[in-house]
């Protein structure tokens, strides 16, 4: 009778692991959970690398897919090596540098690869020099 119980608890710990195994791959792979955050940055060796680690903390945690796009516009700084390091480490996010000040077709370009089913959100930073007004803004919107 006990090794009854315990096999019946086993195939029920078995079935509700693999379904939620499946709604996680399931919720990670549909378009509408994947989020493209695009942040112009300028100068912002002060603010990045706290900035992408707590957005893609917040986004492990709320299990969302992410997708985060950083232009660089003629950083002056270490911004561009500071997020070239983060890059390497961490597939979502990814660097674009723009020898201009605003580049209407590099945003219509990030725009329209994102999709017609996906949030698609574009941020600048580039006025910014306090990171304890952005990090607690830009971590509130991921969760959302």
């Amino acid at each position: 009778m006990l090794a009854l119980l315990i096999w019946a608890f086993a195939v029920y710990g078995l079935i509700v692991g693999v379904t939620k195994l499946v709604r996680f791959f399931y919720r990670r792979s549909s378009p509408e959970n994947r989020l493209t955050l695009v942040l112009l940055v300028q100068d912002g060796e002060n603010y990045v690398e706290g900035l992408l680690r707590t957005i893609c903390y917040r986004a492990f945690l709320s299990k969302k897919e992410m997708r985060i796009v950083l232009v660089d516009t003629g950083s002056r700084d270490t911004t561009r090596e500071i997020i070239r390091r983060l890059e390497e480490n961490d597939a979502r996010i990814e660097l674009v540098e723009s020898s201009q000040e605003f580049d209407p077709e590099l945003i219509r370009a990030l725009w329209a690869e994102t999709g017609t089913e996906s949030p698609f959100l574009l941020i600048d930073l580039r006025g910014y020099k306090n990171n304890r007004k952005i990090i607690p803004y830009l971590a509130v919107i991921v969760e959302l």
